[in-house]
């Protein structure tokens, strides 16, 4: 089936949904979405539906928990002091924030560091070690990074300073000789679940910590920090980190946090029920603006003072610097869409490869990220200063950026990252190599209808079936993203009986009627897509339910993904 925006797929029903509609009381539609997700079993669709994140592994289960655990008691019984090495981002802000509350609660002698994006770029760095050595630390914990930091914990070891490094990205071909190593995708981490974040993997550590010191009843304060920091950090939200996330958007209102309850009031989210939406597109950015366009710093402080006063001036700072990384966003994505328009890119290249000096290094991968949703297919913009090109890509799930990166290998200074987002470095003059490199492998690898978006329709629904128990077990389904979509559903025989454009133009909102019941739609309007909907046409949608809460009242909604003739 097709569509005007792309090809729908509708999934067969598994056999298995009727037992699981009869055996839980779900609706049909509901126990199809969580078959397509794969969970057949009676018992795993209750964690997915009503799971605690108190359900999730023992941190005991890293192979080397108990030697990072016993060297941290050693430093904070001895005041021996611990710097803990962050990244920019948002999700290693928030597991340095975490670490770092959870060490001063037992008496540590704590510092930080996070390297700044652009003078120091990501990562721990042999030339990190003299400032931690001027700062007298005995103990380095890195947080978000480390993973392929073999050069720096071999010296620091020989000058006595002890490293420990929790990570969560691809290891390289050997894993640095630390003191401790807490790393899911290292083949013999011991831990079942190889998909935590940063932030996620600083958790097990400071769940360790504090149930150590029979301190477990800070813990699900901790879990606010993991729901933004996963989130942001758009990590599959299946198995631990769906539960962890779920748990911290129930409480993330009712922080105590004063950076936080700042930070939510410019976020226009002070009182509201926060999805993880609202983390994604309104929280996330304004942590991540920090160390895109100053000092990650910021919120750092943000985070953990104590000060009403410094509170709400670090809050109005993060949010300044969000102001400012929209605009100069939108100015690379205008340049970035009017370079592809002119050179025809898109019909000539299966990988895009951009770049410019003007370009700002702190939102590049922002604005490839939306060249890939727009385009669909692999996109590296780059940043040229010092004849440098320094580059950040995202990629379409049929093509592993991080895989492709490694077949090129001989060309970078540095590159590293995941399936789906990678950076590098490379001299500028090799970016033409690069380029034809990756459309090889893009020939390769891609074929034509991976460069067209297909809709995973999950089954098909009518408005009749829009019902109070639907909605309160569709609720259930979230937090929804990657690993979880938001479920979509095929509802046929549509009748429009209104259309209202948006005065920016950039969405429709549809008064649609089937059954005898009336639900408005909102539609995204994409460039070159027409809209001759008119009042009286009888169509087609893939659309998702919306529920919006105001004034303690729950208003449904359709999304509308695309439309076309009656199926």
């Amino acid at each position: 089936m097709n569509g005007l925006v792309g090809r729908w797929l509708l999934l067969e029903e598994n056999p298995a949904a009727e037992r699981l509609a009869q055996s839980l009381g779900l609706p049909m539609a509901i126990a199809r979405v969580l078959t397509n997700r794969g969970i057949v079993d009676e018992r795993e669709a209750e964690i997915f539906l009503h799971g605690s994140w108190t359900e999730t592994p023992s941190p005991f289960l890293f192979s080397d928990l108990k030697p990072a655990l016993n060297r941290l008691n050693e430093a904070v019984e001895k005041k021996e002091k611990i710097i803990i090495f962050g990244d920019y981002d948002a999700d290693g802000i928030l597991a340095l924030v975490m670490l770092y509350r959870a060490l001063r609660s037992l008496g540590a002698v704590v510092d930080y560091y996070i390297p700044d994006r652009i003078k120091e770029g990501y990562g721990l760095k042999s030339a990190h070690l003299e400032l931690i050595e001027q700062r007298g630390a005995k103990v380095v914990v890195t947080v978000d990074c480390g993973i392929k930091a073999n050069s720096f914990v071999e010296r620091a070891q020989r000058r006595g300073i002890d490293v420990i490094i929790t990570d969560h990205h691809q290891p390289g071909d050997e894993v640095p000789l630390a003191t401790a190593v807490l790393n899911p995708h290292l083949v013999n981490s011991g831990y079942p679940f190889k998909y935590l974040t940063g932030v996620g993997v600083a958790f097990k550590l400071v769940q360790a910590i504090l149930e150590a010191k029979g301190k477990e009843s800070l813990l699900p304060h901790y879990t606010k920090l993991v729901a933004i920091g996963t989130v942001t950090d758009v990590a599959p939200l299946i198995g631990e980190n769906r539960l962890l996330v779920r748990h911290g958007l129930k409480t993330l209102s009712e922080t105590r946090n004063l950076g936080l309850k700042n930070l939510l009031n410019v976020s226009g989210l002070h009182g509201e029920r926060i999805t993880e939406w609202d983390v994604g597109y309104r929280l996330g950015p304004r942590v991540n603006a920090a160390g895109r366009m100053a000092s990650a710093d910021l919120a750092v402080r943000l985070f953990l003072t104590d000060s009403l006063e410094e509170a709400a001036s670090l809050a109005a700072k993060l949010n300044e610097l969000n102001n400012e990384r929209q605009q100069a966003e939108e100015k690379i994505l205008g340049q970035a869409l009017t370079s592809i328009e002119k050179g025809r890119l898109a019909e000539k290249y299966r990988v895009l490869i951009l770049g410019c000096e003007a370009w700002h290094r702190g939102i590049i991968g922002i604005v490839a990220s939306r060249l890939k949703e727009q385009f669909h297919r692999p996109v590296i913009l780059f940043s040229y200063e010092n004849e440098r090109g320094h580059g950040s890509g995202r990629s379409i799930s049929s093509f592993s950026l991080i895989q492709a990166l490694h077949q090129c290998g001989h060309l970078f200074e540095e590159f590293g990252g995941h399936p789906h987002a990678a950076g590098c470095i490379l001299r500028r003059e090799k970016i033409a190599e690069l380029k034809a490199a990756l459309n090889v492998l893009g020939q390769t690898w891609l074929r034509e209808e991976d460069l067209r978006p297909t809709l995973i329709i999950d089954c098909p629904l009518r408005f009749s079936e829009l019902s109070k128990a639907f909605l309160e077990a569709y609720s259930s389904l979230a937090p929804f993203g990657p690993g979880n979509p938001r479920p979509l559903f095929l509802f046929s025989g549509v009748k429009v009986v209104g259309k209202t454009q948006a005065a920016n133009n950039r969405f429709t909102r549809l008064s649609l009627e089937q059954d005898g019941r009336v639900f408005e739609g909102t539609l995204w309007d994409t460039p070159g897509r027409p809209l001759p909907l008119e009042a009286g046409a009888r169509i087609s949608l893939v659309a998702s339910p919306q529920i919006s809460h105001f004034w303690g009242e729950e208003t449904l909604s359709l999304n509308i993904e695309d439309w076309g003739p009656i199926k």
